[in-house]
């Protein structure tokens, strides 16, 4: 560890337009979103930054300037992920309250298939019936049947039914008991969850 003490101010320049501001660093969390403050543009850190400083600052954060280049990414934020083209699976590693990270811990504690399910891309059939599931959700205003979904995307009931099953892998979607409806689709779900 190096003897010098981290930096802590750096300078934010918006990619969008180039609008320049110099902040204060927090030295015992990420900063995820920064709104620019010329263009008002919500700024979030580039893939494998843990932060916007590391992004867009002229001085990387403190965890990074005084350990190794990963030093400031949890495990949480390790599992963040591109699940098709544009879509993260979010990164927890932004939750600051010390209730909801170990609300998450132990969620990661009991759920360990968590990081393989969404270590992996959709294919594009999976893809594709998750973006249906959510459209029929918000067109609905319910959960969507799977005989609607299957009808949506001119598969059967056992093909839509066997896609989302492979969505429930992922932790993404889910069947109700009845596994005639979705229980939930992330981020949509018309019960309470864990999340």
């Amino acid at each position: 560890m190096p003897d010098k003490l981290p930096i802590l101010t750096s300078t934010i320049t918006c990619p969008h337009c180039g609008a320049r501001k110099t902040e204060a660093m927090p030295t015992d969390a990420c900063l995820f979103f920064y709104e620019c403050t010329g263009c008002g543009k919500l700024l979030q850190p580039k893939a494998g930054d843990c932060c916007v400083f590391c992004s867009y600052g002229d001085v990387p954060c403190p965890p990074r300037q005084t350990s190794s280049p990963m030093a400031c990414r949890s495990a949480e934020a390790a599992l963040a992920l591109e699940i098709r083209r544009g879509v993260e699976r979010p990164d927890w590693s932004v939750v600051e309250s010390s209730a909801a990270r170990a609300a998450l811990s132990e969620r990661d504690a009991r759920r360990p298939a968590l990081a393989r399910a969404w270590a992996t891309r959709l294919t594009a059939s999976q893809d594709q019936v998750w973006r249906k599931i959510l459209e029929l959700f918000a067109a609905l205003g319910r959960r969507p049947e799977i005989t609607e979904i299957g009808d949506a995307l001119q598969l059967t009931d056992d093909e839509a039914r066997r896609l989302v099953r492979e969505l429930e892998e992922h932790d993404l979607a889910s069947l109700d008991e009845s596994a005639a409806a979705i229980a939930y689709a992330y981020p949509l779900t018309a019960r309470r969850t864990e999340h």
